[in-house]
């Protein structure tokens, strides 16, 4: 019997040569390895997409038997009176990151606490901000936790 390799453990957490935010995509990386553990030690099934030549599809992760498409955000959401909005500086004021190119199924928002804890939010649910300096938001029946995604999802 021989060990399978843990795809968890194939995550680069060195900047790529691509790669120009070398500190973001670190700490983005380890997050990333850190969602892939949690799904392992679950048994889900987890596939890492091809690389692309930096274009990027919106896919960090493919998850479960149906590969749902993630795109981990490093950043987490504010809670807003009637909506979740992207807690990031970067995305104030721009244009929800869906286009005809992306494959983004789901997007990962990690928070304080356990990765079970963290948010998912459908892609199909994310809306531009009418106001200038916002950024992109969620209505709250868009988003639920890892946890209950994977009651909602199970891996077969």
């Amino acid at each position: 019997m021989t060990d399978k390799t843990l795809v968890s453990e194939t995550i680069p957490l060195t900047p790529q040569p691509w790669c120009k935010a070398p500190a973001w995509y670190v700490h983005h990386q380890k997050l990333l390895k850190v969602f892939a553990q949690f799904l392992e030690a679950h048994n889900i099934d987890i596939e890492l997409p091809e690389e692309q030549g930096g274009y990027d599809l919106g896919i960090d992760i493919m998850v479960g038997w149906n590969k749902a498409n993630f795109d981990l955000k490093c950043f987490g959401l504010r809670q807003g009176p009637h909506s979740l909005t992207w807690d990031s500086s970067y995305w104030a004021g721009r244009a929800k990151p869906i286009y005809d190119t992306t494959l983004t199924d789901f997007f990962l928002h990690p928070v304080d606490g356990p990765v079970g804890d963290w948010l998912v939010c459908m892609a199909s649910g994310l809306h531009t901000s009418m106001f200038a300096k916002e950024p992109p938001f969620y209505y709250p029946q868009f988003v639920q936790t890892v946890d209950s995604f994977l009651i909602r999802y199970p891996s077969k």
